[in-house]
């Protein structure tokens, strides 16, 4: 049994919880199934969708010292060797409790403080920036691209077939929308221009049904809800605009033209990284004025073939889809290096 401690809510969305159950996927794929340590309610219907286990502390999310009587006397009762965290919420007395007792894994992409761990797992591409140094000599690092979690639909798709323009139009704004940046971005694209513009919006976003609503009369305009094969989407689409987390290392893996935008100070390294290394166009953080009018001169910008198959090429080699499945291998490996 692989044990993961991680939340979703409707201010932190779903990344977290999305990218901690690709890494169970993969070891349910070995045959290691997984169970789920949350603070709440919150994640327990898409938890139960997958059938998978999983343990309520009803505790406070973002207040995670106070769950530490609880957790531990679990992790005692269930003798968990190795448990892997992916909170931001975590502080450096919460990690050393733990580890009096189990194993921690930790997966970053802060790099906060030196985390009293035995080993870190960070994928973000700009992972060297973060310069993870210092830690404890028994302190594993699991560091770059490699160990990307993404679900089994990322792995060997086939190489993307750009087309000379740009027809089919992706909107994803992850698992909240609290900036409404859908709407923002439909109210600026002229829409009769394209054949198809889809939208998908998460399972937090308040504005779905009141933009479904809206946008009916376009027949080329549809708005979806929390789909379970974005992968399908991310193929089919000439381009894509998309908030910094992990849905960018899907588009990679697509080979999906891609435009970003940032609603957190912990995407900003994210998808200045990604312009950076000329794969994708940055085009503003939608927490400040302005990015609507960068996302048209975003399209005028990628309105090139040449550019957009280019990057599509190289975002394909970044990403293997084969991230998941090597965290749950070191799982393991950690696990019986506990025995």
């Amino acid at each position: 049994m692989i044990y993961i401690r991680v939340d979703c809510n409707n201010d932190i969305a779903t990344g977290h919880l999305m990218r901690c159950i690709a890494i169970a996927d993969a070891a349910r794929d070995m045959g290691i199934e997984t169970e789920f340590i949350i603070a709440d309610s919150n994640p327990v219907a898409m938890l139960q969708s997958k059938s998978y286990k999983y343990y309520v502390l009803n505790s406070v999310w973002n207040d995670m010292e106070t769950e530490l009587d609880r957790l531990i006397n679990h992790i005692k009762e269930e003798k968990i060797k190795v448990l892997l965290i992916d909170s931001y919420m975590i502080t450096y007395d919460y990690l050393s409790e733990l580890r009096k007792i189990a194993k921690i894994v930790y997966l970053d992409d802060l790099n906060m403080f030196q985390y009293p761990v035995d080993a870190i797992i960070c994928y973000a591409c700009y992972w060297k920036k973060l310069r993870y140094c210092g830690f404890e000599q028994n302190t594993k690092l699991y560091l770059g691209l490699e160990y990307t979690p993404l679900r089994n639909s990322f792995c060997d798709l086939q190489p993307k077939k750009v087309k000379k323009t740009i027809e089919k139009i992706l909107l994803i704004s992850g698992g909240t929308d609290k900036y409404n940046v859908i709407n923002r971005f439909l109210n600026v694209i002229p829409l009769q221009e394209y054949k198809q513009i889809t939208a998908i919006c998460g399972i937090y976003n308040e504005h779905f049904a009141e933009m479904a609503e809206t946008y009916q009369k376009y027949e080329n305009v549809e708005i979806l809800s929390a789909v379970d094969n974005i992968e399908k989407y991310m193929q089919e689409a000439d381009i894509a605009i998309s908030a910094g987390g992990t849905t960018l290392y899907e588009l990679c893996a697509c080979g999906t033209p891609t435009l970003t935008y940032a609603i957190a100070d912990n995407q900003l390294d994210n998808v200045r990284e990604f312009e950076d290394l000329q794969l994708m166009d940055y085009i503003g953080d939608m927490r400040e004025d302005g990015t609507e009018a960068n996302l048209m001169e975003g399209f005028r910008l990628n309105k090139s073939f040449e550019k957009r198959n280019g990057r599509s090429i190289l975002m394909r080699k970044l990403i293997d889809g084969l991230g998941a499945k090597r965290i749950a291998e070191k799982l393991l490996i950690i696990k019986k290096d506990k025995n």
